[in-house]
C-alpha cells in the first residue's frame, strides 16, 4: 500500500522561542475545527498543564513549555500550512488546508512520524479530511469521497485500520458530509448513527441511504453539537432551539428555545451545560466581528437534566472565541455595556457572579486546564491564572 510516506530523513528546523496547546476534553464542543484556534493544551498524568502546540503566524508548528511559554521546537511542516495542530493518541495530527495531506509528528522531538501522500491513488480515493478524533489509542477522520464517512489510522505508522464509507444521501441530493465526530467508549458517534471504533461498522443507523428519518427516530437529519465523554448526554441544536436526546432510543428529552435567538453557541462539560444566545433582532451595528463582544447576546447555563436555566446574564458576549468550562469557572469574552471596553471574564459555575475580569481586547483563542487559563490574541499567547485573573507569564505571538 503506497497510502503513505513515512518521513525519517527530513531536516526539522527547531529554534527556542514560546510554545501553547489545548484539549478536546476541555469543555469545547467537539469535533467541529474551531476558526481562530491556533493552539492546544497538552495534560501531564496529574491533568496538569504540561506543554502547548501552536500554528505560528508563518504556519511552523511550535511547542512550548506551559509552565514558562518557552519554546521546545519548532517545526516546519512537510505539507502546505495545515489547520491547528491536534494532540491525540499520542501523536501531534495537522490536516491540510488546502489538500488532502494529513501527517504526524512526534510531541517530545518534533521528529515527523508520517506523512500520507496526498498524490496516492487510494487515498486520493478517500479524500480530504476536515475534522479528526481520537479514543486514546487510534486516530479517526472525517474524509470526503464519494461516500463521505470516517477512517481509521494507526498514530504511530499512520497505516490505514478501516475505511467507512455508507454514510447517506442528502436531502438535496449528493451525499452527506460527516462533520460530528466523538469517541465514546468502543463506539464512535456521527450525527447519522454509532459505529464500532474497532472495525468501523455501523451498530445503529439514525437515517436511511436516501436521507429519510427512521419512523423511530424524531431527531434524524438534525446537527449534533455536543456529547458528553460518557455519552449519556447528546445534545442538537437546531434554528435556535436546544434539544436533548436520549442516546439509546433518540427520543428527545427536553428542548429549549429563545425568543429571537440568531445564532446558539453551547459548551459542554461533566454536567455543566451552557448556551449562548445572539439576540437577531440586535442592530447591525452591535453585530460585527465575531470576537467583538455584541450586546444583546446573553449567557445561560441549564440544568442538563432538565433543561431549565440555572442562571442567565443578559449583556455582550463574543460567540467566538468559544466559552469554555474550568473546574470552578466559566470564562469568556465579555464587552461593558457602560464603558465599551472588552474584559475576559471568570464566573462562577454554580451562580454566574462575576470572579475577576481583565481587560483584553481581540482575544481569539482561549483553554483552560486546572488553575490555568491559556488565551490568544493577535498579539501575544499568555497563561494566567484561572482562579485570580493574574498573568503568569505572556509572550509575543510568534
Amino acid at each position: 500500500m503506497k497510502a503513505l510516506r513515512v518521513l525519517t530523513s527530513i531536516k526539522l528546523l527547531c529554534v527556542c522561542t514560546a510554545t501553547l496547546l489545548c484539549t478536546p476534553e476541555l469543555g469545547s464542543a467537539q469535533a467541529r475545527e474551531q476558526p481562530g484556534s491556533f493552539f492546544e493544551v497538552v495534560a501531564d498524568a496529574k491533568r496538569e498543564p504540561s506543554y502547548l502546540v501552536i500554528l505560528t503566524k508563518k504556519g511552523r508548528i511550535r511547542r512550548l513549555d506551559a509552565m514558562t511559554g518557552r519554546a521546545t521546537w519548532t517545526v516546519t511542516p512537510p505539507t502546505p500550512p495545515p489547520w491547528r495542530p491536534r494532540v491525540l493518541a499520542g501523536a501531534v495530527v495537522a490536516l491540510g488546508q488546502m489538500d488532502m495531506s494529513v501527517f504526524a509528528l512526534d510531541p517530545e522531538s518534533g521528529r515527523i512520524r508520517w506523512v500520507i501522500d496526498r498524490s496516492d491513488p487510494e487515498w486520493a480515493g478517500i479524500g480530504r479530511a476536515h475534522c479528526v478524533e481520537s479514543d486514546g489509542h487510534f486516530l479517526y477522520l472525517c474524509h470526503q469521497e464519494a461516500h463521505h464517512g470516517v477512517v481509521s489510522l494507526d498514530p504511530n505508522t499512520g497505516r490505514v485500520r478501516w475505511v467507512h464509507r455508507d454514510e447517506p444521501h442528502g436531502p438535496y441530493g449528493g451525499w452527506r458530509v460527516t462533520v460530528f465526530l466523538k469517541s465514546v467508549g468502543t463506539r464512535l458517534v456521527t450525527e447519522f448513527g454509532y459505529l464500532d471504533a474497532e472495525t468501523g461498522r455501523t451498530l445503529q443507523r439514525f437515517v436511511d441511504m436516501e436521507g429519510r428519518a427512521r419512523a423511530d427516530v424524531e431527531w434524524a437529519g438534525l446537527p449534533l453539537v455536543a456529547v458528553s465523554d460518557d455519552g449519556r448526554v447528546m445534545l442538537l441544536e437546531d434554528g435556535g432551539r436546544v434539544t436533548r436526546v436520549d442516546p439509546d432510543t433518540a427520543r428527545p428529552l427536553w428542548g429549549r428555545a429563545w425568543e429571537d435567538t440568531g445564532q446558539v453557541t453551547v459548551a459542554l462539560m461533566n454536567d455543566t451545560l451552557l448556551v449562548l444566545h445572539q439576540n437577531s433582532t440586535a442592530p447591525p451595528e452591535e453585530v460585527p466581528e465575531p470576537r467583538t463582544p455584541a450586546c444583546g447576546s446573553d449567557l445561560s447555563r441549564l440544568d442538563v437534566s432538565t433543561g431549565e436555566p440555572v442562571w442567565s446574564i443578559a449583556g455582550c458576549v463574543a460567540k467566538a472565541p468559544r466559552i469554555v468550562i474550568g473546574r470552578e469557572a466559566v470564562y469568556s469574552v465579555e464587552r461593558t455595556a457602560r464603558t465599551g471596553s472588552v474584559t475576559v471574564v471568570a464566573r462562577a459555575i454554580a451562580d454566574g457572579t462575576v470572579l475577576w475580569r481583565t481587560p483584553l481586547a481581540n482575544v481569539s483563542s482561549l483553554a483552560v486546564l486546572g488553575d490555568w487559563l491559556f488565551l490568544g490574541t493577535d498579539k501575544e499567547l499568555m497563561a494566567l491564572d484561572a482562579l485570580k485573573g493574574t498573568a503568569r507569564w505572556r509572550i509575543r505571538r510568534p
